[in-house]
């Protein structure tokens, strides 16, 4: 397996990124990301099987079924989880991916959603809505570590890896790039 350096979830070919600041945080750091793939991707989920679900969750399920594994964007808001605030939370999650879609010029059902931070509280819509815009006019081929950075909460640094596994005769190589998060980490 090849280490890309400075790898991130940009490295492959046909993805842009951003993160930026929105103001959902108070530390004013970036807490809105956006993720596109050029072209319909294919894409995996793995849910809690608990019976309290966030609701990004929800509206993930839901593209993920109208959609099947073929998705465009991945939207994500950190310093607010939007887990426990019922139906509104709901609303809200479904209104961060048609804010994505119309940003994008694609269908709701592509953008999947998700928020990390703190529990209970409504997401502030107006300052995600214009985060997701601003994300949107910012996408570029080396926005995966603004991304990353975006994502975090209390993080201590932002975890993102692009490799290139060693599959032969494929030219050029597949790259797969990542990121994600993790409380304390």
């Amino acid at each position: 397996m090849q280490l890309l350096e400075n790898g991130s979830v940009t490295s492959p070919r046909g993805f842009r990124a951003a993160g930026v600041a929105a103001g959902i945080k108070k530390s004013g750091a970036p807490d809105v990301a956006l993720i596109v793939s050029d072209e319909p991707c294919a894409c995996a989920a793995v849910f809690t099987q608990n019976l309290v679900q966030a609701a990004p969750i929800q509206v993930c399920k839901e593209h993920i079924a109208a959609r099947g594994d073929r998705m465009r964007a991945v939207v994500i808001n950190s310093g607010n989880a939007n887990a426990v605030t019922g139906d509104e939370g709901v609303r809200n999650a479904q209104a961060m991916a048609q804010a994505a879609a119309q940003a994008l010029g694609i269908g709701g059902d592509e953008v999947l959603v998700m928020s990390t931070g703190v529990i209970g509280v409504q997401l502030p819509m107006e300052k995600v809505s214009t985060g997701i815009r601003n994300a949107a006019s910012a996408l570029s081929v080396d926005g995966g570590h603004a991304a990353a950075r975006a994502i975090m909460t209390t993080d201590t640094r932002p975890k993102e890896i692009a490799v290139q596994p060693p599959i032969s005769n494929l030219q050029p190589p597949i790259t797969i790039g990542r990121m994600c998060k993790g409380a304390g980490m």
